[in-house]
């Protein structure tokens, strides 16, 4: 089974991450171990978040950020992505709409894009790794 990190604006896209886990949980054709941080962090301090996001993505296999209206400007996001990159993680961009990716991953080598968020897309990307 694999790993996957799933960056999102927990903000506006937390709901697709709540419906990504509802389809792991319900459908025996998807095997993934979710290695995000689902939970507040219970800290103030951004250094400490950061320790704890960053060991988190780097047991991940594969690193997935959906794409949404705002996820571009959002800078936990672009920080992840950044994380993920220097780690040399595959990413899988999952468009939700036709939104613009963050900036950061332009470019990048190990970069995967898939438009369209639905069932078979996300098991698509999970069941690769």
């Amino acid at each position: 089974m694999g790993r996957a990190f799933i960056s999102y604006d927990a903000e506006r896209h937390g709901n697709y991450k709540h419906l990504i886990s509802a389809w792991v949980a319900n459908d025996n054709s998807i095997s993934f171990s979710d290695v995000s941080t689902d939970t507040n962090i219970n800290s103030t301090n951004n250094t400490y978040i950061r320790s704890v996001i960053k060991s988190r993505i780097r047991l991940a296999n594969c690193f997935i950020v959906l794409v949404g209206d705002y996820t571009s400007m959002n800078r936990w996001v672009e920080w992840e992505c950044m994380k993920a990159m220097e780690m040399l993680k595959p990413i899988y961009v999952i468009r939700i709409g036709y939104y613009n990716m963050p900036s950061v991953l332009n470019g990048y080598w190990n970069l995967y894009i898939v438009n369209g968020f639905n069932k078979e897309n996300i098991a698509y990307v999970l069941n690769r790794h």
